[in-house]
């Protein structure tokens, strides 16, 4: 089976996945059947949240919640239901799983997360259990996963970033202009998903100048063995004058409360500033030459 997770929700509902009659997970966009919320949790071991079950449909819906153990797809980044002997009793805990749910009603289940499992994905499921409600669409089981806040260091040594500088204009990497382009790669090689925030900021010296935020351009959530690019832009309005010189661009990514940083230098020489010593060249080289003829004619005239 395959889990297929799509964000609808941003605010308190985000994402609804389904399994079907075939075993296949889904997102539902239809208003009768279930909605849970929410679909991705960052918790950490020992803490507890309140998932959110409401029933759509004009039936009374018999449900039962229990803990769910999951594997990655790296490569398509998708969830699959994993089917072992995994007591993960020991790692959730659900208060009343079992319940009626009548029509248009809402129901809060209290769930705790007490521990996370190497290289597994858990969360908990919520199936419909009443075979008579399977004729009005309500069938299979809806999926709420949990992502944990706690990193390993060696999870941390695991999510790696880059930042590359493009100036829009520019000669021999040197930046010519005011605007320089931002290239983030952003990869998380852990086994966990991971919520992260970016932004970059220039420096002169030590002087803040301009900041770009990044987070707006990140998924949700960023699967296991994925990688994320993301491109942005900063202008530097500051007189020509005052933009000679190398600027800095740190990049601080905010993993789930922890902060990794980078940074990078280029060398600026306006545009400006080229034009302008080009023009005093040009002067210098006419009044000297001209200079040169008035004395050459001189010695003539003398001779």
């Amino acid at each position: 089976m395959r889990i297929k997770l799509f964000h609808i929700y941003i605010f308190i509902l985000s994402v609804l996945v389904i399994i079907g009659t075939a075993g296949r997970i889904d997102a539902i966009s239809n208003p009768s059947g279930i909605i849970l919320s929410p679909a991705f949790t960052s918790i950490s071991p020992g803490s507890s949240y309140l998932l959110t079950i409401q029933n759509t449909t004009p039936a009374n819906l018999n449900l039962m919640v229990s803990p769910q153990a999951f594997s990655v797809d790296n490569i398509k980044h998708n969830l699959t239901p994993l089917k072992n002997n995994l007591d993960l009793t020991k790692y959730i805990t659900i208060i009343n799983p079992a319940f009626a749910l009548a029509p248009g009603k809402t129901r809060q289940i209290n769930i705790k997360y007490l521990a996370s499992i190497p290289d597994v994905i858990v969360g908990v499921v919520v199936k419909n259990t009443d075979i008579s409600t399977q004729q009005i669409g309500v069938v299979g089981q809806l999926a709420s996963v949990i992502i944990s806040t706690t990193l390993a260091n060696n999870d941390l040594k695991n999510i790696t970033q880059t930042i590359n500088l493009n100036p829009k204009l520019e000669f021999f990497g040197i930046n010519l202009g005011t605007q320089v382009g931002i290239t983030t790669n952003i990869s998380n090689q852990t086994d966990k998903f991971i919520s992260i925030g970016a932004d970059v900021t220039e420096y002169s010296s030590i002087t803040r100048l301009n900041q770009v935020l990044l987070t707006n351009q990140l998924p949700t959530s960023i699967y296991p063995k994925q990688m994320i690019a993301v491109n942005a832009e900063i202008t530097d309005n500051r007189p020509f004058w005052k933009r000679i010189g190398y600027a800095n661009y740190v990049q601080n990514i905010d993993v789930q409360g922890q902060t990794l940083t980078i940074s990078k230098k280029i060398l600026s020489i306006p545009f400006e500033l080229i034009v302008l010593i080009s023009a005093l060249a040009l002067v210098s080289f006419y009044v000297s030459y001209n200079l040169f003829k008035r004395l050459e004619k001189r010695r003539n005239v003398a001779e």
